[in-house]
């Protein structure tokens, strides 16, 4: 799997935390090409969800 863009960091701003909905550390946030937030994860991810869930990001990029 190839994956060109991708983010990691720490903040301390609420506004970040509210508007991706981080419930907890740690947690990842699928964003659709146009920016739009397609699903969020909290809690470890194995690689097997991690597939399935970048694997959906194509269907949601469609709608």
């Amino acid at each position: 799997m190839t994956m060109d863009r991708r983010c990691s960091g720490t903040t301390f701003d609420g506004r970040v935390v509210s508007a991706y909905r981080v419930l907890g550390m740690p947690t990842t946030v699928f964003l659709t090409p146009d920016g739009r937030i397609h699903s969020t994860w909290t809690g470890l991810l194995t690689e097997r969800k991690l597939v399935d869930l970048v694997g959906e990001l194509p269907k949601a990029s469609a709608e």
